[in-house]
């Protein structure tokens, strides 16, 4: 993670980062036949560069994760470099912003699409976005944004797609604390290869609550997609901050877009904790369960069979230790597992340590 200080006006100022990771994965593809495991070597250089002029700020990021692997039938070498440009214009009243992001990141590591097996490929995102928000007195607010993704993969059964998104919000502060609010937003899918496209809209009522150690925050809505398919959206989550320890807790009913060919409906659980073992030290332990079920589409594609319902868990335990001011070294160990409905499961065990860099004034 990249970190940067206060930008004083009509000023420049450079960031720059750098990890070195290795670790040892016991099923990489999460296959239920367990062809082996590997070694993992990666290297993440970063740069960030942020700037103001006035109400503009302007930041330009520059990424690398270089791997290299044992055995690279069951995980890939790859070279997956990102990029993200911003702008954004602050006012008394009205706030407008513009963003592309260009990332490519292992299927492994790609949220939905890495619950499935055989996920030795890579998924690569190009997405511009556009976000403006007004108030509209001192408590109320709106802000309205809109997005174009189209993501791509290599390796793997993944069907390559687009994503159009528009959205608007409204809020209401009753208190400093306690911030009601209803968010409507439209999802355009649109799958490669002749697809027909799928529209989702939704909306949701929610509720934003600040306690002294706790942040709340409550939604509940419903979907419906151009398919026929409908159901509950909902998400409930709580931080809690104390002199020590930090606790975040979040579960939801969640649509996501994926490279199945169209929307994943998942019911997500994840807690985790941190505990501050000294000053420059720190450990957590982080639990994920999740469940996913393939919305239905009349001329869903044969290749996205093989994965529409399944469970994924993932437990993980971590220390982390500061060296010295630039300096982070941290050590992990994850379990993941995935179950097929009517099919085999497969578990996979990761144990790693990698060591971090961080010049935040370069």
């Amino acid at each position: 993670m990249l970190v940067t200080k206060p930008v004083l006006a009509d000023s420049w100022q450079s960031a720059v980062s750098s990890k070195v990771t290795t670790a040892y994965d016991t099923n990489p593809t999460m296959s239920p036949n367990y062809p082996g495991g590997v070694w993992r070597i990666l290297y993440e250089p970063g740069y960030l560069l942020t700037g103001r002029d006035g109400a503009n700020e302007l930041k330009a990021g520059l990424g690398l994760q270089i791997e290299r692997s044992s055995n690279s039938a069951l995980s890939a070498n790859r070279d997956s470099p990102n990029l993200n440009l911003d702008w954004l214009r602050e006012g008394e009243i009205n706030t407008f912003g513009i963003s592309y992001k260009y990332i490519e990141i292992a299927v492994r590591n790609a949220g939905v699409d890495a619950s499935g097996q055989g996920i030795n490929g890579t998924s690569a995102s190009r997405a511009l976005s556009g976000t403006w928000s007004r108030a509209l007195s001192e408590r109320s607010k709106l802000s309205v944004d809109g997005s174009h993704e189209a993501v791509t993969y290599k390796g793997g059964d993944f069907l390559d797609y687009e994503l159009q998104r528009a959205g608007m919000r409204y809020s209401y502060d009753l208190s400093e604390r306690n911030t009601p609010f209803i968010k409507v937003s439209a999802d355009r899918y649109v799958p490669s290869g002749g697809g027909s496209p799928i529209r989702l809209p939704s909306a949701l009522l929610g509720l934003d609550l600040k306690d002294e150690n706790i942040d709340w925050t409550m939604q509940a809505g419903r979907f419906r997609d151009s398919e026929g398919n409908s159901g509950p959206l909902g998400l409930a989550g709580a931080h809690y901050t104390g002199e020590k320890n930090q606790l975040i807790l979040n579960a939801g009913l969640l649509v996501f877009p994926s490279g199945l060919g169209g929307f994943v409906k998942g019911n997500q659980k994840k807690v985790s904790w941190i505990y501050a073992l000294s000053e420059v030290s720190n450990a957590g332990i982080d639990l994920e369960r999740s469940n996913y079920h393939y919305l239905e589409k009349s001329d869903i594609p044969s290749v996205a069979l093989r994965q529409i319902d399944n469970s994924a868990t993932i437990t993980g335990a971590w220390m982390e230790r500061g060296l010295n001011f630039f300096w982070k070294m941290r050590a992990y160990y994850q379990h993941r597992m995935n179950k097929f409905v009517g099919g085999n499961g497969a578990f996979s065990n990761v144990v790693g340590i990698s060591f971090g860099y961080v010049n935040p004034d370069f």
